[in-house]
């Protein structure tokens, strides 16, 4: 018998030649950008599922996008370029304040899409964020100051180090009485609708 011959000999040799022959290279277009989300209405009533700040001893992620989206005056901020994707807030009472926050830049989305609207948020991460809000509102500020106080529990290569030496310099927030900042604490909504309040008035007094 001749090598080659057979049920799977010549013939299909034969036919997979042809199937080849037949193939071309097929250009598909890259897909489309995803459309950035339009700027959202926030309604003019406080929701009423977020009690006032002064009752909250733990403010959360979502608190705190109502806080800021309410009362900073963030439309001189252009929405961001690159809109990250949220999985776990279509249902979620502040949706709108969430979307308008992340959308201007004022709140970070962790790399796993999700939010965490219900979790509580700590003071490294509050330091960030008002950090943050510092530079995307343009408001002048020096480095910080010899007088400023270094935090006795956060060393120089801490994550965090160099935002709470910022929102200390900028007077946003404070260190406790041993100079300790704790940054894996929840910051209460007193706190940081105060941060917020400090903020408008340094826009006030730098335009």
């Amino acid at each position: 018998m001749q090598k080659g011959c057979g049920p799977l000999g010549l013939s299909c040799l034969w036919a997979l030649m042809m199937v080849a022959g037949c193939m071309r290279p097929v250009s598909v277009p890259p897909p489309e950008p995803l459309a950035r989300p339009a700027a959202v209405s926030i309604p003019e009533r406080w929701p009423d599922e977020l009690p006032p700040m002064s009752e909250i001893r733990e403010l959360t992620r979502s608190g705190l996008a109502v806080l800021l989206v309410r009362e900073l005056p963030i439309g001189s901020i252009p929405p961001s370029e690159e809109f990250p994707v949220m999985v776990d807030i279509a249902e979620h009472w502040a949706r709108r304040e969430i979307l308008t926050a992340v959308q201007r830049g004022l709140i970070p989305v962790p790399p796993n899409h999700r939010f965490e609207p219900d979790r509580p948020i700590n003071r490294g991460e509050a330091a960030q964020v008002l950090s943050g809000i510092l530079e995307r509102m343009n408001v002048r500020r020096e480095g910080p100051p010899a007088s400023v106080r270094t935090p006795t529990d956060l060393p120089q290569g801490h994550r965090y180090y160099r935002t709470v030496r910022t929102v200390l310099a900028a007077g946003l927030m404070h260190l406790d009485g041993s100079g300790r900042f704790h940054v894996s604490q929840p910051v209460s909504g007193t706190e940081m609708a105060a941060s917020v309040n400090k903020i408008n008035q340094l826009l006030s007094s730098h335009p």
